[in-house]
């Protein structure tokens, strides 16, 4: 039983309300134990409260508010947001469904805004529970929060404000995919990262690798209409990003390895947490999926789910589940890209083909090889003078590496002219007549 008070609200610029630390403030039990939450909130009565679990009872007493709450699934924390809200519900499968917008946010979306994402919400729920399985409660809660970053526990999450904003018409369409993402890769953490939690921060990586996996594959086979660009953009731009230069010259993926976990942001390489954990996680698992096979990957997955619900899981057990059920030896996968650092350098060719029975057809190569540093040292020579000797140092084997890179081929529709479409019909007249012909002609 847990009992404190302070100064946890404070007031923005823009005169709404946030906790003045997101988990610190929460009743809570840490990351690894899980608990049962019996949770009585006092706040003023101008404000809604949005939290989650089983209402109990509530009233108002001398100007104050007042609501009890029961979580009956065991889980890390009880969060909730304190503001102005404007209330959509539906319903996924056997959950009811409540988001709760900002009351300034909401009117700057509109209601067609606003039904949009609370469809997106339920679509994710559906999509993510045929995979995982049940989420083990009928209630869940999304709400906004002027905060610049979005957070989920179990049977709710905020989300940033700013995945909503957009100047413009134009501006709300294309950047659907993205606010999409957001919100699917959130509620994908209703399954990895709570119900199965992280042993460690050095296992951190799968709550958040696992989440971003399975954004993707919300938007590539049930999410937002417009994804396809989106998803090529993710598919070639991911080893960029990676491979951003530091002021020391190393790489931003060479900082250290998935295991590493916050440690791998420093004053040298702020953004080396979000890029190597997210952006390379997500590839790593992509590619453990295409080794597997995509199916047989998600079935183990839900299998994972169920064994492990309610309970943390580390990096080893992961692997050595997946090795289990597979009868695949992942030693050199994980040395590599779990354990190590280093990517391959992929390079492609292809051609386009017509192909008269299956139309057009794409035909190509991937060549991989290892991305290196160079390193320089002083040498003294034979007649006593000095040289600077330069050496090329691989980051990895690539013999024994096997990166599955996601590939996608993006197809724009051109118009044809009558003009264009002249020489194929005679060409196809042509056929027609050698086949009429006479054997002897």
């Amino acid at each position: 039983a847990v009992e404190y008070g302070g100064h946890l609200i404070k007031k923005t610029a823009r005169r709404e309300f946030v906790l003045r630390h997101t988990t610190l403030w929460y009743p809570r039990c840490g990351t690894r134990d899980r608990a049962k939450y019996d949770v009585t909130f006092r706040w003023p009565r101008a404000l809604d409260l949005v939290a989650p679990g089983r209402y109990v009872d509530g009233g108002v007493a001398s100007g104050i508010r007042w609501e009890r709450r029961i979580v009956d699934v065991p889980g890390i924390a009880v969060a909730f947001e304190l503001g102005r809200f404007v209330f959509e519900r539906t319903r996924a499968g056997h959950l009811d469904v409540t988001v709760a917008f900002g009351k300034r946010i909401a009117d700057d979306m509109g209601s067609r805004a606003r039904r949009e994402t609370v469809r997106a919400v339920r679509d994710a729920l559906l999509y993510f529970q045929s995979l995982y399985g049940n989420l083990p409660f009928d209630q869940f809660v999304v709400v906004t929060s002027p905060r610049e970053f979005s957070q989920a526990f179990l049977g709710y999450m905020s989300v940033a404000e700013s995945t909503f904003r957009a100047a413009g018409a134009d501006s709300w369409v294309a950047r659907r995919p993205i606010r999409e993402r957001t919100l699917a890769h959130e509620i994908a953490h209703q399954w990895w990262g709570n119900l199965v939690g992280w042993r460690s921060y050095r296992d951190q990586w799968l709550s958040e690798a696992m989440a971003d996996h399975a954004a993707l594959l919300y938007l590539d086979r049930a999410g937002a209409r417009g994804s396809e660009g989106y998803l090529a953009e993710l598919a070639a731009g991911w080893r960029g990003s990676l491979g951003t230069r530091l002021r020391d010259g190393r790489t931003l993926e060479s900082v250290g390895p998935l295991v590493l976990g916050e440690r791998l942001n420093s004053s040298k390489a702020g953004e080396a947490y979000r890029a190597i954990v997210y952006r390379k996680g997500s590839v790593v698992l992509a590619t453990l999926a295409r080794s597997l096979g995509e199916r047989p990957f998600l079935a183990m997955n839900r299998a994972l789910v169920d064994a492990a619900r309610g309970h943390v899981l580390s990096t080893e057990v992961f692997l050595e589940s997946m090795e289990r059920m597979s009868g695949r030896d992942l030693g050199e996968f994980a040395a590599n890209y779990v354990y190590g650092t280093g990517i391959p350098e992929v390079f492609y060719t292809y051609r386009i083909e017509n192909d008269d029975e299956d139309g057009w057809v794409v035909r190509g190569r991937a060549t991989q090889s290892s991305s290196h540093d160079d390193r320089h040292r002083a040498i003294e020579t034979a007649d006593g003078g000095w040289d600077v000797l330069r050496e090329r140092v691989e980051h990895l084997d690539v013999a024994t590496s096997d990166l599955l890179v996601p590939l996608r081929v993006e197809l724009q529709p051109v118009e044809v002219t009558d003009e264009d479409r002249e020489p194929r019909r005679r060409r196809d007249r042509k056929r027609r007549e050698r086949a009429a012909a006479p054997p002897d002609a």
